[in-house]
């Protein structure tokens, strides 16, 4: 690896730290069902989005299927139903775990598990 690729690693952990602070921000900050529920939903799937589109350009696929999941449950829930803190919560702190950790790659059958899981909050959710 390049001096020049480790900075850009290092830039897209620092960012990406930051962007999940933010899920948690919004996390501690908002009532499901409160006016801005629909602007909070929004600002969700921008940071998710982010997140995913830039994971696997560094070496973290498994932010990317993180991102992927959370940002499948946020568009195809119904529009009329507020999206779940508890589905964003699992997201965020699964998220927070790959950064803490370091975990590259896919993480092996620990992130299948993972994100197996995270599939399966939201697909519950989905279907409440």
């Amino acid at each position: 690896m390049t001096h020049e690729t480790n900075e850009l690693t290092e830039q897209y952990l620092n960012w990406t730290h930051d962007s999940v602070e933010r899920l948690f921000a919004l996390l501690e900050n908002h009532s499901e069902n409160g006016p801005d529920a629909q602007k909070w939903c929004d600002d969700v799937f921008a940071i998710a989005h982010d997140i995913k589109g830039m994971g696997s350009s560094f070496g973290f696929p498994l932010m990317t299927e993180i991102g992927t999941t959370l940002c499948h449950y946020l568009k195809t829930r119904p529009k009329d139903t507020p999206a779940s803190k508890p589905v964003v919560e699992a997201h965020a702190k699964a998220m927070k775990v790959v950064l803490d950790n370091s975990i590259t790659g896919d993480g092996g059958e620990k992130g299948l598990m993972l994100t197996s899981r995270l599939r399966d909050i939201a697909n519950t959710a989905l279907q409440a």
